[in-house]
């Protein structure tokens, strides 16, 4: 049984939140930030490692208060959700 990239990007992110390892604005959700970085995967144009991608997206997202993972954690959390 496979699981959507959506999905897992969707754990990825709840776990991270969790785990005290990234902080939300006020009022923004998981599932807005899940969205936010699908869309910057889909219009990304060069290959990224996952971590470092998903890393850069999340700082730069106004719906992130502050993100504590280094890109290794992100990497390693998602392997473990793949």
């Amino acid at each position: 049984m496979s699981v959507s990239l959506g999905a897992i990007m969707e754990r990825l992110v709840a776990r991270l939140v969790q785990e005290g390892l990234l902080e939300l604005v006020p009022g923004e959700t998981v599932g807005a930030v899940t969205d936010e970085v699908l869309a910057a995967m889909v219009q990304r144009t060069r290959h990224a490692q996952v971590g470092a991608f998903v890393s850069g997206v999340l700082v730069a997202s106004h719906r992130v208060e502050e993100l504590y993972a280094d890109d290794k954690t992100i990497a390693r959390l998602l392997s473990d959700l793949g």
